[in-house]
């Protein structure tokens, strides 16, 4: 999972023809601040590297992203504070499928990953709920367990066994196969997880939008603070989720982060969707 616990700017500069061009780095690292700073002064190079034409160790589909940790769980699930102010789930132990229903298409033109893009009639909540009980009950799935949510734009499926390594063939099968939102399945592969947004967009709930800037500075955290106290107050009325059904062998009880997940998003609740 690329999610990071030190960070650390780093203001350099990068030899561009004649001129030298100011460059801003965010190092990261899971072992200290002096384990960041060296993987900043690395990155440096690399794009000092890059600049010139020359081979590189690093590509920009490598960054991770820079999020703050709010809750650590275990070190494959771990909680954080997206760049719009949401808290966000990541695991790399259950699994979460994005079913996005605007891009769900009954003939899709063609694939990238295996996923649908493009193409034919839209399908109703109805036929997209249809087509992933038809799915699920397919062979290769008939013994996954899958939680289905509904969500503002969609569907969420978790599956609590999970076996479906990030960024994996299977997972990229399964993603397919169930129609997932294709940036979605991108950014999973990239981060090496799954990620479920356990909040509201703030947009959706008449809250003002903040970037959620991290590695943070005293006076932005203060107007985050403030930020989040209404935030918080407003998201108090709504739900990221609603808990339709439970697909394919019971389980019994549950795992703390399902709990948690389910408590956060309100999934119990007959609140609106945000």
């Amino acid at each position: 999972m690329k999610i990071y616990h030190y960070w650390v700017e780093k203001l350099g500069a990068i030899q561009v023809g004649d001129s030298v061009q100011p460059t801003r780095v965010y190092g990261y690292s899971d072992i200290s601040h002096e384990d960041a700073e060296e993987r900043a002064e690395w990155l440096l190079s690399q794009i000092q590297l890059r600049v010139n034409g020359e081979e590189t160790e690093w590509g920009y589909q490598e960054r991770p992203i820079r999020e703050e940790i709010v809750r650590e769980f275990s070190p494959e699930n771990i909680v954080t504070r997206n760049r719009y102010g949401a808290l966000v789930l990541n695991s790399e132990k259950l699994v979460f499928i994005d079913v996005d229903a605007n891009e769900i298409f009954s003939e899709p033109k063609f694939r990238f990953l295996g996923i649908s893009f493009g193409g034919g009639k839209p399908l109703t909540d109805p036929e997209i709920l249809d087509r992933i009980r038809k799915v699920a009950a397919r062979p290769e799935y008939r013994e996954v367990t899958i939680r289905v949510y509904k969500t503002c734009a969609g569907y969420r499926l978790l599956l609590p066994r999970g076996g479906f390594e990030p960024g994996s063939e299977p997972m990229e099968k399964l993603m397919a196969d169930f129609n997932s939102d294709a940036l979605y399945a991108q950014l999973c592969c990239a981060q090496h997880c799954y990620r479920a947004r356990l909040t509201p967009k703030p947009y959706r709930i008449g809250q003002s939008g903040i970037k959620a800037v991290w590695p943070t500075t005293p006076e932005h955290e203060l107007r985050l603070n403030r930020w989040l106290e209404r935030y918080q107050e407003k998201s108090e009325h709504f739900a990221t989720c609603h808990y339709l059904e439970s697909l394919g062998p019971y389980i019994g009880k549950l795992d703390p982060v399902i709990g948690y997940h389910d408590e956060m998003t309100r999934a119990a609740t007959t609140l609106p969707l945000a």
